[in-house]
């Protein structure tokens, strides 16, 4: 009797269940079944989604080794176990990554290569400094147009990652005309690496296929390793292995959410698992879209409206635009964070600082709230005598701070709260207590007409010393209702 079994895996949602057809004992139990028992097998199984089956069935490269049947068990070491995992995870990617090579004309064989690379993990980091599905290295995603920072890996982007994977064996079918056992070795070795070996075998008189060459001994294992996986991935029930049952409809949809958002919201929009998320963006180091290619993030099909409406209503104030700040000599995160709004334990993360040390002259990448359009001068007097402030949507301390023209510390040592803590609607804020004019002795509130070099002209200072104390530019131009250091 066939053995039904429903595995929830993360992706349940988009596709329903994911069924499994067990057939216990692999090939030899299933030679002895009856022959309509054997039909029934094969007519069930077909109307089940199997991707990896229909993928199989579309290879066309000889697993032959050295002019003998591949033997897979010699040349894929470790558990089995390990390619049914693989083939779990690809679940999320698969229908995508197959389709990409489908439109190439590129052998359905290319899908398995995340198999041996990564596992089929996106946050996979090689002890060579390779990333992503696909494992390139920094220079040669480099080469294919992927950005690097650390706010954004472009070698983790499931669709920026699989084009340039898919670029670079295009360019080695083209530059190895065709012959697939050396263009596989070159995407493990490098080009010049296998082109190196052949000129060596041709001025000794010896032959240039793969087998004839002196390659790195990892890259003359990674070949019969990819035939072996072939063959498993062929015929899985033959080495006692079920792979995962995956649609071929993509499960996710890419969605432009533009720059400055913090990714978080997407999560508090839908309530996504944040595990799912970031399965589906591992690119996005820091959930923050500040700066690389455009800012796209891919979500489940199911959540895709729901996210679009609600950036549309995303207040342009609330997002965030990168700054530059370059340590100078006393500086001090404790500092750095009373000046920016931003808690020290993010800075270490944006920057992946291991300590609270900084050094002269590094540069710390800032994510900063956009400043909220000037405020109408005749209504700062307003201000001056209120003393509470009512969260509204899209509010943020920053933006507070500036229009009741104080600072973020100061909202932040009033309230008893974080400077990074995430505002509810509604909420209630203490304003700190101001002097009549509304001044404050550290900070001056910029007035219509000023600028650092009238500011510094009339506090007996210079415009270099002010633009330092406050991280700006000499020429930077000030906003009415700005708030600035001044001693």
């Amino acid at each position: 009797m066939l053995k039904i079994v429903i595995n929830f895996f993360w992706f349940f949602t988009i596709y329903g269940t994911t069924v499994y057809a067990q057939a216990p004992g692999g090939i030899g139990a299933l030679e002895q079944r009856s022959e309509s028992s054997a039909t029934e097998v094969i007519e069930i199984e077909e109307l089940v989604p199997n991707l990896w089956r229909d993928i199989a069935r579309e290879f066309t490269l000889s697993t032959r080794y050295a002019g003998k049947p591949i033997k897979p068990l010699e040349h894929f070491i470790g558990p089995l176990k390990h390619i049914t995992l693989a083939s779990e995870r690809a679940a999320p990617y698969l229908a995508y990554i197959n389709k990409e090579i489908q439109k190439r004309g590129l052998p359905a064989e290319i899908a398995l290569i995340p198999i041996i690379e990564s596992g089929y993990k996106p946050h996979a980091t090689s002890s060579s400094g390779a990333a992503g599905l696909w494992q390139l290295m920094p220079a040669t995603a480099n080469r294919f147009g992927l950005h690097q920072s650390k706010w954004y890996d472009g070698r983790r982007d499931i669709i920026a990652s699989t084009r340039a994977a898919l670029d670079y064996f295009e360019e080695l079918r083209d530059r190895f005309r065709g012959d697939w056992k050396l263009i596989f070795a070159a995407y493990h070795s490098g080009e010049r690496t296998v082109e190196r070996a052949i000129e060596l075998n041709l001025q000794q008189g010896l032959g240039t296929d793969f087998y004839s060459l002196r390659l790195p001994k990892l890259t003359e294992a990674y070949v019969p390793k990819l035939l072996a996986v072939t063959e498993i991935i062929a015929n899985p029930q033959a080495f006692g292995l079920q792979l995962a049952k995956i649609s071929d409809s993509e499960p996710f949809e890419e969605i432009n959410v533009g720059v400055g958002l913090d990714l978080n919201r997407i999560l508090i929009w839908t309530d996504l698992d944040e595990k799912t998320f970031d399965i589906l963006n591992p690119a996005h180091l820091k959930k923050l879209t500040i700066e690389g290619p455009p800012p796209t993030v891919l979500v489940p099909i199911a959540f895709a409206d729901i996210i679009r409406n609600e950036l549309a209503l995303v207040d342009p104030s609330s997002r965030y635009r990168p700054r530059i700040i370059t340590v100078e000599p006393n500086d001090t995160l404790s500092e750095i964070s009373f000046l920016t709004g931003l808690s020290v334990e993010k800075i270490k993360k944006f920057n992946s600082l291991r300590s609270n040390r900084l050094r002269i002259g590094q540069r710390l990448l800032i994510p900063m709230p956009r400043i909220a359009p000037p405020i109408d001068p005749t209504i700062f007097s307003k201000r001056l005598i209120t003393t509470e402030h009512i969260v509204a949507a899209n509010d943020t301390l920053w933006a507070i701070a500036a229009y009741y023209k104080t600072t973020v510390g100061n909202l932040v040592e009033e309230n008893n709260i974080l400077s990074d803590t995430v505002l509810k609607v509604g909420q209630k804020l203490i304003l700190p207590n101001r002097l009549p004019n509304g001044k404050d002795s550290n900070y001056h509130t910029v007035e219509q007409g000023e600028s650092l070099w009238t500011i510094a002209t009339k506090l007996g200072t210079t415009v270099k010393d002010l633009a330092n104390l406050n991280r700006l530019q000499d020429e930077s131009i000030l906003k009415i209702g700005q708030v600035i250091r001044i001693q």
